[in-house]
This record gives structure tokens, C-alpha cells and sequence, in this order.
């Protein structure tokens, strides 16, 4: 895999598309942004069906909304996904099985 050439360089090529195809799949209304809930939604889908409670989606908004619109856009979102799998062991390991997920491997939410 050769490394993507933006600053998320430690990043492949594939997972920088994985991570703007898992983007659309929940940018139900394609907008370009993630609302409390297309964002609620994808964050359930990674965390094994647990959907996330108002306190932890308006935390998460927080920490990656950059523009205070509480909306996370795609490159707010890259950012954030970016510094998670920077730092989480995990993480990449979600990243690579994205696809086992039904409701990713199919395109649906």
C-alpha cells in the first residue's frame, strides 16, 4: 500500500478512501456534513450496535466540530478519524475490517 500523499501520510491510499466512503454511507442526506444523528448512527455502527447518548455525541461534536456549526464536515471528520487512528492500537484494525461490517460492506446505514 503506498502511503497517501496528504499530511495523514502514516495513512494508505485505501484507507483514506475507506474513510470518505464511510463518510457517505452516513452523510444520509449528502450534504457533505454529519449531523447529531447521521454522526450518532455512524459512531454506533463502530461501536458494535451501542449507540452513543446526547452527552457523548455533543462531546465528540466538540472536540471535531472546528467551526462550532454542530455539523462535522468531511474534513472535520478526517481530521478527527485521523487523530484516532493515530493514537488508538484498535483503531486500524477497524479500519481494515470495515467491510466485515454488513451495514458498511453494503453501503447501507
Amino acid at each position: 500500500m503506498e502511503p497517501d500523499e496528504s499530511t495523514h501520510s502514516f495513512l494508505s491510499r485505501e484507507h483514506m478512501e475507506e474513510i470518505r466512503r464511510v463518510f457517505s454511507i452516513f452523510d444520509v442526506d449528502g450534504n457533505q456534513q454529519l449531523d447529531v444523528e447521521e454522526l450518532r448512527k455512524l459512531m454506533g455502527s463502530l461501536n458494535a450496535g451501542i449507540v452513543p447518548g446526547d452527552d457523548e455525541i455533543k462531546m465528540l461534536i466538540a472536540k471535531i466540530d472546528k467551526n462550532n456549526d454542530m455539523m462535522v464536515s468531511f474534513q472535520e471528520f478526517e481530521a478527527g478519524i485521523t487523530e484516532w487512528l493515530s493514537v488508538s492500537e484498535g483503531a486500524m484494525f477497524t479500519m481494515k475490517s470495515a467491510n466485515s461490517f454488513p451495514n458498511f460492506a453494503h453501503g447501507k446505514v
